[in-house]
């Protein structure tokens, strides 16, 4: 998974030994990458990653009986102690989004199969349930692990999606900004893995969803925002998870490994419009594509390859062509 932090640098975490959360930073932003290093934070199943209003990365990361929270002490800076946020027996792992206040929120699900949530009372501040229990979304019974994500409308509302125990995706997006959510609404789709969710150059959310068939599937919000637009093919053979990213020009660009095990990408032809040819970026690799837009505005996608290394590689100029594949090394503890 990668992240940005608040002076435009990319950071990448990943699993190590022992559980262990391991991160490599850009040096500079859009610049070379540095050594792995540990973030004290154990890895039971992926953290989710936020940038506060202040712009300093926090992750939590979910426990048995509890959910695990460090956090920057300085924009870019070292990790917190951990913090135990309490009130939750939770299953699978977390999501975390921003309000538009400045307010992070964390969802998760609970032992009795409902998404679960705890929020900051005021930006940077104390959870509203620390140690009491969480708040739930009533009406949806969620999958095991239903890898819930959270992403942010253009309006500042937050989005979540998730996994149901029916197999299909469900979502459900705050009244208003910082507010509420309303009901849960099926999406139409029992894919691979959770879709990746990308904000369009129109403003819209937009999802692309891999089937357990290998179709690559894609829906975009309906302009009124309260759903999405019915679901169209992108390519078939697509078995990888999908990644997702606007480009500077707010044109799409997805990445996904192909059942020949290569890594393809393929992007919009403008803003709002099809999807153009797909093209092979690497030849092959070992696990699935992560995106982000460097300060720059230049996307810099990484992967695991075959020889156990994470790689990457970025547009040259944004928008455009990208550069060869470089190595970052091992994830391992220094």
């Amino acid at each position: 998974m990668v992240g940005r932090g608040a002076d435009g640098r990319l950071v990448v975490l990943a699993p190590g030994r022992f559980m262990s959360v391991l991160q490599a930073w850009q040096e500079a932003p859009n610049g070379a990458w540095g050594p792995w290093s540990e973030v004290p934070l154990s890895w039971a199943s992926p953290p989710a990653a936020v940038a506060n209003d202040a712009g300093r990365l926090e992750l939590f990361a979910p426990s048995s009986d509890a959910v695990n929270h460090v956090w920057q002490t300085s924009p870019d800076g070292e990790w917190s102690r951990v913090e135990v946020l309490f009130g939750v027996r939770p299953r699978g792992r977390a999501a975390a989004g921003r309000n538009e206040d400045g307010r992070l929120e964390v969802f998760v699900c609970g032992e009795r199969g409902e998404i679960e949530h705890n929020w900051q009372r005021e930006a940077n501040g104390e959870w509203v349930m620390s140690a009491g229990r969480w708040p739930s979304l009533q009406g949806l019974v969620a999958a095991d692990d239903p890898e819930p994500l959270v992403a942010r409308n253009a309006d500042g509302r937050l989005e979540l999606f998730v996994r149901g125990a029916d197999g299909d995706t469900h979502h459900a997006s705050q009244r208003y900004p910082n507010g509420g959510f309303g009901a849960w609404q099926a999406l139409g789709v029992s894919s691979r893995g959770m879709p990746a969710v990308g904000l369009d150059g129109t403003g819209r959310l937009a999802l692309v969803a891999t089937t357990e068939a290998g179709e690559l599937l894609y829906a975009v919000q309906r302009e009124t925002a309260d759903g999405f637009e019915p679901w169209t093919v992108l390519a078939i053979a697509r078995p990888g998870l999908p990644a997702l990213c606007a480009n500077a020009d707010g044109r799409l660009e997805v990445f996904v490994r192909g059942d020949d095990g290569a890594l393809h990408q393929a992007a919009q032809q403008a803003v709002g419009a099809a999807f153009g040819g797909w093209r092979t970026l690497r030849a092959s690799c070992d696990g699935d594509p992560a995106v982000a837009r460097g300060e720059d505005g230049s996307l810099e996608v990484l992967v695991k390859a075959d020889d156990g290394a994470v790689h990457h590689c970025r547009q040259q100029t944004p928008g455009g062509s990208f550069a060869p594949w470089q190595s970052l090394g091992v994830p391992t503890r220094p």
